[in-house]
């Protein structure tokens, strides 16, 4: 329990390499968020007995899941490919 605390608190400092990925912890975190926004829409829609919306619901979560695929599939074959950003406009000699 020490070392996830010790981790949790060393994410937030960006020099000392004991820490979690930036990376993971938002996608933990917005994964915590999506499950509790959804228990809160299941526990209203079982209470008005109404999931006409489930539809759409599943349409949102299935496309973000497929960018945030898509974003990451992009950004490795950009990597391997040896494409980087050019930082200067021009090249004079």
């Amino acid at each position: 329990m020490k070392q996830l605390y010790t981790k949790l608190l060393g994410s937030f400092d960006t020099v000392t390499k004991n820490s979690f990925s930036a990376r993971k912890l938002t996608a933990f975190v917005i994964a915590m968020l999506v499950i509790v926004i959804h228990g809160f829409w299941i526990k209203n829609s079982c209470y008005k007995s109404d999931f006409s919306l489930f539809p759409e619901i599943l349409l949102i979560d299935y496309g973000m899941m497929a960018v945030c695929l898509g974003l990451t599939t992009f950004e490795n074959i950009k990597l391997k490919n040896g494409k980087k950003s050019n930082t200067s406009t021009t090249n004079i000699p």
